[in-house]
């Protein structure tokens, strides 16, 4: 099982690129990854890229609810979306799929940035965060394909 290493600097937030598609169109971002977000988060700004309009949108009931600030509106995409890691090249001017696709479970809204969540990126990998702080190191994350489902046909 391939295990993917993320490096970033300790007390920053990790970050990793992924390809966005949907049936229509696709979005290479760099989409920050939370763990506190029970949701992917996607921004507003991608819908055209992702051949979609607000009219793809369903407008949520319940309202977004950051760690800090306003509740905000947010938006479920009537149609599918997945994603896709995507890791340097072996020359490392290009990016390449890493791993397997995985069905994503966002909610769009008015921010620039994207945040990858439980629902679907905690769901679809292993994740793993490696603090360096106390050896003066940077800190790792640790990305390998979830077996949760081969976990509970074990144990």
């Amino acid at each position: 099982m391939p295990t993917l290493i993320v490096s970033y600097d300790t007390g920053s937030v990790p970050q990793i690129a992924v390809q966005l598609e949907t049936a229509n169109g696709s979005k290479r971002a760099v989409g920050e990854i939370d763990s506190g977000s029970v949701r992917s988060l996607c921004p507003l700004l991608y819908l055209e890229e992702l051949g979609l309009s607000m009219d793809d949108l369903v407008k949520n009931e319940s309202k977004g609810e950051p760690a800090v600030g306003p509740r905000f509106d947010t938006w479920s995409p009537k149609v599918g979306i997945s994603g896709q890691v995507m890791i340097p090249s072996l020359h490392e001017s290009d990016l390449v799929p890493w791993d397997k696709l995985f069905n994503m479970d966002l909610a769009f809204a008015a921010t620039e940035t994207l945040l990858l969540g439980q629902s679907d990126f905690f769901a679809a990998f292993d994740v793993h965060f490696v603090n360096g702080a106390e050896h003066d190191e940077g800190s790792e994350l640790r990305i390998s394909r979830c077996l949760r489902g081969q976990h509970r046909k074990l144990g």
